[in-house]
Parts: structure tokens; sequence; C-alpha cells
């Protein structure tokens, strides 16, 4: 009899211990859910967040961009998620400047970029773009590839070939 007990107390005692353990698992998932709901409805209200910076950005840039393309003509806008960079068209010194600069063995890094591109700034203010740059570094990369874009002229076919 006693070896029965024993194997029917064995028996309840790994049928607890597996009972235990799903309970374990149900209050883990519970508390996974409840954590992905909370992560979720944080991230969906950053999306919106973010959405809404980008709409009052873009409300407060454009009349600056279509007045910048008014007084230069051809500009490039480069969409940041602080705000837009207009440019114009770099003049033939500073483009003859950063090019001999790069011709002379020198690397094009950030600083030369920036010389090329600083004066083709014309909104926002160069504070403000300096901001910008602080906070997303890459700015600078693209700017310089804006300004290159400019310089380059936009293509026009020959006529009557």
């Amino acid at each position: 009899m006693i070896d029965s007990t024993n194997k029917i107390s064995e028996e309840s005692a790994a049928d607890a211990r597996k009972a235990d353990l799903r309970r374990r698992i149900r209050e883990a998932e519970a508390k996974i859910e409840t954590h992905q709901k909370e992560l979720d409805a944080a991230r969906e209200e950053r999306e919106l967040e973010e959405k809404v910076r980008l709409k009052e950005n873009a409300a407060r840039d454009l009349p600056h961009v279509r007045e910048a393309e008014e007084q230069y003509g051809e500009i490039k806008a480069v969409n940041t998620p602080l705000g837009a960079i207009v440019l114009r068209k770099p003049n033939h010194l500073a483009f003859g400047k950063f090019t001999r600069w790069v011709n002379s063995g020198h690397q094009v890094d950030d600083d030369a970029i920036w010389r090329l591109v600083k004066p083709c700034i014309v909104y926002p203010d160069i504070t403000r773009v300096e901001e910008i740059v602080e906070e997303y570094p890459a700015t600078t990369v693209r700017l310089g590839e804006q300004a290159m874009e400019l310089a380059k002229g936009k293509a026009t076919e020959l006529e009557g070939k």
C-alpha cells in the first residue's frame, strides 16, 4: 500500500507542479498582452505626433519655399524632421573654391561640404540650420548633394537634331 500511496502522492505533486507552471504561463501571457497593448498605444501616439509635426512644419515652411523659388528660380528644399532647409544654386566662386579644395587632394568632409552649402542657404536662418544639423548630422551630406544638383543645372536638349 505504501508504494501505491507514494506513487499517487508523486503523481499528485507532479500534477500540481504542471498546474502551477500552466498558471504561471497564463499570467506571463496576460502580462505580455498588457505590455504589448501599452507599447502599441504609445507607438501610435508617437506616430500621430510625428504626423502633426510634419504637417505643421510643411504649413510653416511652404510659403518660404514658394518665396525662395520666386526670388531665386531653381531651388532645392531638403526636408528634415525639424523642417525644410531651402538652398539656392551655389555661385561660381563658392563652387570653384569647393572643387579646388577637393581637387587639391583634400577629403570631402563635413567642413568642405558646409563651405559649399552655407552660402546657398536661403531658409531658415543659419542658426536654425546649424541646430538641425546638430540634431541630424547627415543633413550636411543631403544639403551637399542638393547643392551639387543645383550647380549642375537643368539639362536641356538641343533643338533640331
